[in-house]
């Protein structure tokens, strides 16, 4: 464990608060465009914070390196298995984004918008630039 409990506590709340506002951001909120530009950057933050809550708790380097390539794995698969639809703004996430799960792709989409199928669905935005997230106010 580290030293100081309160990086942990501040690793572990910011973790918490990015939780429950993108919660609302990308399950409640109903702006597909803002889904999809900023939904790569929040899952990129979520799991850069999650490997820097183990680096805080005081998980070995070796450990630590293995865990920050699960955590890009499943970054990039949560970031391929989300679409946002331009019509209701409803959120659909596979489990496991794979092409031959074509039926587990319609049943998602109507329970995701309550029997009503969602025909305009879009995968998130790619980044143009990894390191330079993209500058509010313009569009």
């Amino acid at each position: 464990m580290s030293d100081d409990p309160l990086v942990v506590f501040f690793f572990v709340a910011s973790w918490g608060l990015l939780g429950i506002g993108g919660f609302f951001l990308f399950y409640v909120g109903k702006n597909a465009a803002f889904k999809r530009r900023y939904f790569p950057w929040f899952a990129g933050l979520t799991g850069l914070l999650f490997v820097g809550i183990a680096a805080s708790a005081g998980v070995p380097v070796v450990m630590l390196g293995i865990l920050l390539l699960f955590a890009a794995l499943i970054t990039y698969l949560s970031i391929r298995g989300t679409q946002f639809c331009s019509a209701c703004g409803k959120t659909v996430s596979q489990e496991i984004p794979f092409p031959e799960q074509s039926s587990a792709r319609a049943v998602a989409r109507r329970f995701a918008t309550r029997g009503r199928a969602c025909t305009s669905l879009e995968p998130a935005e790619r980044p143009n630039k990894a390191l330079h997230p993209p500058a509010f106010g313009r569009g």
